[in-house]
């Protein structure tokens, strides 16, 4: 019972964390601003992040060789890991952060179902369709939508990565299990 307790809290704390991280991201990118030195370019962090996540997965023994049938979904998920960084800092630096958020947010959403529906034969029950526009109406609410702040290439962006995103975390699940979270965050170097 009390591993049981202990581990609600771990994941409750890790979620928070997690969101609060997340949520920061478009003030953290308007800080930085539209040039990206040395430090901030993908190959310094991604070493930084290989360097301190390689010693877990090692020490847990972690790293296995990928199957031969995942080994095209493990394309499919790097590619799409690779393509969500960039895009949205620019949305991010060109447009409002609401707004780049909603964008980014509703094409995650909408590519996660439809490759959900496309990939693992899910069904759309009518309590995924009534999520969907909740989410959606919820997000219009929470976030303004101005077409006069941005450009169209900001909104694309926000769009672009809310695909690239939406694909990372829904293709992930066509890896068979035995790859665990930390492992692949190490093949990815993010």
């Amino acid at each position: 019972m009390k591993n049981e307790r202990t581990s609600r809290v771990y994941g409750s704390v890790a979620v928070f964390l997690s969101a609060l991280f997340f949520g920061s991201y478009g003030v953290w990118s308007r800080l930085i601003g539209s040039g990206m030195g040395n430090f901030f370019q993908g190959w310094t962090r991604a070493l930084i992040i290989i360097v301190l996540i390689l010693p877990f997965v090692l020490l847990r023994r972690e790293f296995v060789r990928i199957g031969k049938q995942d080994r095209p979904w493990l394309a499919v998920f790097l590619v799409c890991t690779s393509m969500t960084q960039a895009p949205l800092f620019y949305a991010y630096n060109h447009m409002d952060i609401g707004t780049a958020s909603l964008l980014f947010f509703v094409s995650m959403f909408l590519t996660m179902n439809f490759v959900g529906i496309g990939f693992f034969r899910e069904k759309m029950t009518t309590a995924k369709v009534v999520a969907i526009g909740g989410a959606i109406v919820g997000m219009c609410l929470v976030f303004s939508f101005s077409t006069i702040s941005f450009s169209l290439l900001a909104a694309l962006m926000a769009l672009a990565n809310g695909v690239a995103s939406g694909g990372e975390i829904a293709f992930s699940k066509k890896l068979s299990s035995g790859y665990s979270p930390l492992y692949l965050h190490s093949l990815v170097g993010s």
